[in-house]
């Protein structure tokens, strides 16, 4: 919970209210949103993000990944549908057993649902392990 107070003291209330609840987030991708924001230029970019007309249509776990993604450079912040509850990771990517490996597919496309932007995150960081080992 303390960790999450720092979220709240950093971000505006006025920010962390035109997101929402976002339910799905999850505290690490709030710090994270936190730690993207460094001065007043990357609270414009996020504010600039939210008063788009067609972000505020979305759900707030919507809102919140276009907010990141607009932030981290990651993938171009165009809002998209996210995936619903109960729905199969087939609509994010796709998942390939093999007798010696693991193969995980994510679609650019699907960058910005939760469920993609994780896996991709994920991916990286699995990389990044391996070349490490």
């Amino acid at each position: 919970m303390s960790k999450f107070r720092s979220v709240t003291r950093a971000l505006p209330k006025n920010l962390i209210e035109e997101i929402g609840r976002a339910p799905n987030i999850g505290r690490p991708r709030w710090l994270e949103l936190t730690s993207l924001i460094k001065d007043d230029m990357q609270l414009a970019t996020v504010g600039e993000t939210l008063s788009a007309d067609k972000v505020q249509s979305l759900s707030s776990d919507e809102r919140f990944m276009v907010c990141l993604l607009a932030l981290s450079g990651e993938a171009e912040a165009k809002p998209k549908a996210a995936r619903k509850p109960g729905s199969k990771f087939a609509d994010v990517g796709e998942v390939t057993f093999g007798n010696s490996d693991v193969r995980i597919k994510v679609a650019k496309k699907n960058m910005l649902t939760p469920s993609g932007h994780l896996c991709s995150t994920n991916c990286r960081n699995w990389k990044r392990d391996l070349r490490k080992a």
